[in-house]
């Protein structure tokens, strides 16, 4: 019988015990950081293409709500202007919340439940944003309207200070994690078959495999924790961001820990009764 650290060793568990919420090796590498800035990327790309159609088409909305004009015909034209652009605008949207929405589809199925990447994508969006948003604000310098200038320069200075912010309060570690499928051992068989399996172990096995198995269930419950904290502080930071996007991200993948969690910690703990039980009748 081994003892918990040589088992936890020998299964490369190094991170704790939600084998069904990790993928293989490959998604902790590189190559899907590499993804999901390619990903981010083309949002970026997306916004400025919208950007570069609509600048001229939000002015005329701007104009028309913020200006008041002694001449009710060039009232009435900036009005009949702007109820045009705000259709053609509308439409623009629609497309172009196609396009993100579906590149937002593939960075949810490369971050799939690790923190890791989530927080890799959720750094480099809100930077992403701060970048769009300077962009527009130089495009809106062209219309010489400070009122209309100052309030794109204000957004662009807050993602600003908030992508700054992020990186200084982030409790996340850019870390490769090494993870395999990995088993546990006679803890990961079904209740029976584990019941058949301990049926006949000398007293000291059972009292062994009973520590083993307690210290697995606090690194469970520690990795639990570890990681709704991390997710918690993430729904906190993309919420001030408003980045809602990976908001519901983070709440999405809280919720499915939570009933890998209970899933898991109901199986052991039904184990470690039989154990307790086990060694009682000895």
């Amino acid at each position: 019988m081994k003892k918990y650290s040589e088992f936890i060793s020998e299964s490369h568990l190094n991170e704790g015990f939600f084998k069904n919420l990790v993928n293989r090796v490959g998604s902790f590498l590189s190559g899907s950081k590499s993804k999901i800035q390619d990903k981010i990327s083309k949002m970026v790309q997306i916004e400025k293409d919208f950007i570069d159609k609509s600048d001229e088409l939000n002015y005329d909305i701007f104009y028309s709500e913020s200006k008041k004009m002694q001449d009710p015909v060039m009232m009435n034209n900036a009005r009949q202007k702007a109820l045009m652009s705000k259709r053609a605008l509308d439409a623009m949207k629609i497309a172009k919340n196609s396009e993100m929405n579906f590149a937002l589809k593939e960075i949810k199925e490369i971050c799939g439940n690790d923190t890791s990447l989530i927080n890799f994508y959720q750094k480099n969006k809100i930077a992403a944003d701060s970048q769009i948003a300077q962009y527009a604000y130089e495009k809106a310098r062209r219309f010489k309207d400070y009122e209309y200038e100052n309030q794109f320069y204000n957004q662009w200075k807050g993602l600003e200070a908030e992508s700054k912010k992020y990186k200084i309060e982030t409790p996340y570690k850019e870390e490769t994690y090494l993870r395999d499928e990995g088993n546990w051992g006679m803890y990961d068989l079904p209740l029976r078959e584990f019941t058949n399996q301990i049926s006949g172990l000398p007293k000291a096995d059972i009292a062994e495999m009973l520590e083993d198995i307690a210290a697995l269930k606090y690194e469970m419950d520690r990795d639990y924790k570890k990681k709704t904290e991390e997710l918690k502080e993430l729904r906190a930071i993309s919420y001030r961001s408003g980045d809602i996007q990976t908001f519901q991200m983070a709440k999405s993948r809280n919720e499915d820990l939570k009933d890998e969690y209970r899933r898991n910690s109901s199986s052991i703990n039904q184990k470690i009764t039989i154990l307790r039980n086990r060694l009682k009748n000895i």
